[in-house]
């Protein structure tokens, strides 16, 4: 048997399974995943009669995302800070147009820009795409972003119930156009 570590509790071994498959070189481990909110969460797998701390021990990250959350579908890798606009936007999850408040794209802070800015979207600019299940958003760049940068961009959505719902950001580099 082996012991898991989630986030630092011990998961029970009634949620824990070394499958059928492993070997005395190779384990395969299956558990399942305790209740938590969305983020990152460190993982430590080792043998159960292992002392601590055990040398033997396996550990990685594993983040945990809310799969309700708008999702921004192949995201676009950059654009130049000439053109007015971003690229389209496609979302799944996106809520519904009736429930939503105000959309906000949002460019944050990166390694490569402290500057940060934020433009409010017309909610009729969310429109059905092509594909089922799929919204499209058209918006534009932030007035102040001028020169080349990478941003970290997510759209908020403020809904009427009062629940903000954002969609994980994505890096964005913007560039010079004429370069």
């Amino acid at each position: 048997p082996v012991h898991v570590a989630f986030g630092g509790a011990l998961l029970p071994q009634a949620d824990i399974s070394v499958l059928t498959v492993s070997s005395k070189v190779k384990s395969f481990v299956k558990f399942s995943l305790p209740t938590k909110s969305h983020g990152a969460y460190d993982v430590v797998i080792s043998p159960a009669l292992c002392a601590t701390p055990c040398t033997k021990s396996v550990q990685f990250t594993v983040d945990l995302y809310d799969d309700s959350l708008p999702n921004i579908q192949l995201p676009p890798s950059g654009g130049p800070f000439q053109k007015s606009a971003m690229p389209t936007l496609y979302l799944t999850n996106a809520p519904a147009p009736v429930s939503i408040t105000t959309i906000t794209l949002v460019f944050g802070a990166s390694d490569t820009s402290s500057v940060t800015a934020e433009v409010l979207v017309d909610i009729n600019k969310l429109q059905e795409s092509t594909v089922v299940g799929v919204k499209r958003i058209n918006v534009a760049l932030p007035v102040g972003i001028t020169a080349p940068a990478v941003f970290m961009v997510s759209l908020r959505f403020a809904l009427t119930n009062g629940v903000v719902k954002s969609s994980a950001p994505f890096a964005f580099k913007v560039f010079d156009g004429f370069a």
